[in-house]
């Protein structure tokens, strides 16, 4: 097991793992950074670890992840590969959300922990409306909650 990854709250350890089935590569490394804080050696004060080692913590993660199959691959933009990063969330999904951010489509959902968050699933490009709304109306179908556009 990895040093820094020992030392988190189980709490931060179901959003990291979140944030990286959802393919996000900086908000993890964020997570872990801002939840760990290390005494020094030469007096009682305590700071954040290293970024690199929280980087290396995050990637570790993920390569464990993705050994077991747990990890869906990045790429998949398909109802199955979103449907089983929705499935990791640690908090009860209340709602997917669809937004246009930029030149994508993003699905988000929409979770309580015990304030509103909302958590990335999948950005597809503008020009694939059509495959944005299947994969939207697919997860409110199969989680059961429902769908809202801000697009």
């Amino acid at each position: 097991m990895d040093h820094l990854w020992g030392l988190l709250p189980d709490d931060v350890r179901a959003r990291v793992d979140e944030e990286l089935a959802a393919g996000n590569g900086v908000r993890p490394i964020q997570l872990v950074r801002d939840s760990i804080r290390l005494k020094r050696d030469d007096c009682d004060l305590e700071e954040k670890p290293d970024l690199a080692a929280c980087r290396q913590t995050v990637q570790w993660r993920r390569e464990l992840l993705e050994s077991d199959g747990s990890l869906p691959p990045f790429a998949a933009a398909d109802l199955p590969a979103v449907l089983a990063r929705a499935r990791l969330m640690s908090a009860p999904i209340e709602a997917i959300e669809a937004r246009q951010v930029g030149e994508y489509i993003r699905l988000f959902a929409v979770v309580r922990r015990p304030e509103r968050d909302e958590v990335p699933l999948v950005a597809l490009p503008d020009a694939e409306p059509g495959e944005a709304a299947q994969i939207g109306a697919g997860l409110s179908a199969e989680l059961v909650v429902p769908l809202r556009w801000h697009v």
